[in-house]
């Protein structure tokens, strides 16, 4: 299954193009000392370091499929499901492996 379907399947869009409009971003940032860090937020504004950075990108992975299936669950919950209003994830490079491993998984659940 291609990523178009899965975006249909589970309800969501990734977007490689920035936007303040999106309802979850995953990016990097370098710290003051040089470090580089992953970002995964609903609010690109604001950053809880204890809740929002990552210092692996590998974790991204987990946290991607995650926000995807609970969006997927609520909006199913509460009737709010809605093609034309996916849910909108900011990735900064779509062809990263953590989006990769995420889409995996989300095939694996649609193949069990």
């Amino acid at each position: 299954m291609e990523l178009k379907q899965l975006e249909k399947k589970f309800n969501f869009k990734l977007t490689d193009e920035w936007t303040e409009r999106a309802d979850f971003y995953i990016y990097r940032e370098t710290t003051a000392d040089g470090y580089e860090v992953f970002i995964a937020t609903d609010n690109y504004k604001y950053t809880s370091i204890s809740e929002n950075v990552f210092y692996y990108d590998s974790d991204l992975s987990d946290v991607l499929e995650e926000k995807i299936r609970e969006h997927l669950d609520l909006a199913i919950a509460n009737g709010t499901l809605d093609d034309e209003f996916p849910l909108l994830i900011y990735v900064e490079d779509i062809e990263e492996s953590y989006v990769e491993y995420a889409m995996d998984e989300l095939k694996q659940q649609d193949d069990d």
